[in-house]
């Protein structure tokens, strides 16, 4: 599809993602009742997990880590989408997170196998410290789990290369959800949604 600055329009941002997320996301989910997401690297090891280090994190104004660092193999490690989206920004340089991708994303729920209109909720993704800002995607475009998002680096805050995925519950959606502690930006802990792998952590 042809690029859309979703950015700066918002009614057209919701659109889109209404229109494409419920269907898609339904095939991935394999009508199961509950949101999951594709693993995002090839190694199955999580480094740093939600709400951990706040001694580090308490600088930022978070109680603690944001989301979920993922083990890759080497740099220029391939980085692929957990789940369904819409590309909301491609970021060079930043200091924290260094390269990142933001991609927003959405999930109706499912109530015995048919989509649950009445609870919609509206995420935001980010992948950071990547190697190079990735010039294969842009503003607007619809990527599906599995696509390939960029490469793992070692750019912003970071000691190693590795990936940094988090997401946020955004604009009106509840918040937080059930089960959740209440962060700062309204991240929430991804690792649930990533429960039907099994993996280690290091």
């Amino acid at each position: 599809m042809t690029g859309i600055d979703i950015s700066e329009n918002v009614e057209k941002r919701k659109e889109l993602i209404k229109r494409h997320i419920p269907i898609l996301s339904l095939r991935e989910m394999e009508m199961e009742d509950k949101l999951q997401f594709h693993w995002p690297t090839i190694s199955r090891v999580i480094t740093q997990r939600f709400g951990e280090r706040p001694e580090v994190y308490g600088q930022w104004g978070q109680k603690g880590h944001t989301g979920l660092d993922f083990r890759v193999l080497r740099e220029g490690t391939p980085i692929s989408s957990v789940h369904t989206g819409i590309i909301r920004k491609i970021v060079a340089g930043s200091q924290g997170y260094g390269n990142y991708v933001n991609i927003q994303g959405g999930y109706y729920g499912l109530r015995n196998g048919e989509i649950n209109f009445d609870a919609w909720v509206e995420y935001e993704y980010k992948y950071a410290h990547l190697a190079e800002p990735p010039t294969h995607i842009r503003i607007g475009q619809i990527v599906q789990g599995c696509d390939f998002i960029g490469l793992a680096g070692n750019t912003g805050f970071s000691s190693g290369a590795h990936l940094h995925f988090s997401m946020r519950v955004i604009d009106d959606s509840p918040y937080p959800p059930e089960g959740q502690e209440a962060y700062p930006n309204q991240y929430i802990n991804p690792e649930p949604f990533f429960q039907h792998y099994e993996y280690e952590y290091a």
